[in-house]
């Protein structure tokens, strides 16, 4: 009851209560997310997690995205690390190229401010699984697209319906969708009510 006290007081001053209506609901897969990024990065504060928390699942409920799946897709991109950059210039916890975050920043009037701000990465990125989720349709193409373009899911969506072999797949989709879906399905057994 204390914890639940204290997170209700973190999320007022976090300004969650002036955007959505908040439940015990909320709270709790808020609570968990925030221990569960806490459990795959021990570098990151508590102050940050739930801060990830927070801003992840507000953004998921908004797009009709399962939480369970964006923080999946936030484990595999970034491991939750907020300064995480890739070699080809991906950027922040979602790992969002510069060039697709202001196309979906646009597309969506989403403020665009810097990639390595939570709230404006996970805004983008979550967009952005909107974005690919209605034109995929499920969580494995979207986790495709995601990680290697249209191409990459059209291809993955072959390889599910067995016109494809796995070695005409590039390798790096090929393990990325089942890695984020095992995220999903396990975030999901800790969250469960």
């Amino acid at each position: 009851m204390k914890k639940i006290i204290l997170l209700t007081i973190l999320l007022f001053s976090l300004g969650f209560s002036s955007k959505t209506e908040s439940t015990f609901s909320d709270l709790y897969y808020i609570s968990k997310g925030s221990e569960i990024i806490q459990s795959v990065n021990k570098n990151i504060t508590e102050k940050e997690a739930f801060q990830i928390s927070t801003v992840a699942y507000e953004e998921s409920e908004k797009y009709d995205i399962d939480f369970h799946f964006t923080l999946g897709i936030m484990t595999t991109e970034s491991r939750f690390n907020v300064n995480a950059k890739s070699y080809c210039g991906a950027v922040g916890l979602m790992q969002l190229m510069p060039k697709t975050a202001k196309y979906i920043a646009e597309k969506y009037d989403i403020d665009y401010k810097n990639l390595y701000d939570i709230e404006s990465n996970i805004q983008i990125g979550v967009a952005y699984l909107y974005h690919l989720k209605n034109k995929f349709g499920s969580y494995e193409l979207t986790a495709a697209g995601y990680n290697g373009g249209s191409g990459g899911a059209k291809k993955y969506h072959e390889y599910m319906i067995g016109k494809r072999k796995a070695d005409e797949i590039h390798n790096q989709t090929l393990n990325y969708v089942p890695k984020v879906m095992g995220y999903v399905y396990d975030y999901r057994k800790l969250t469960k009510i």
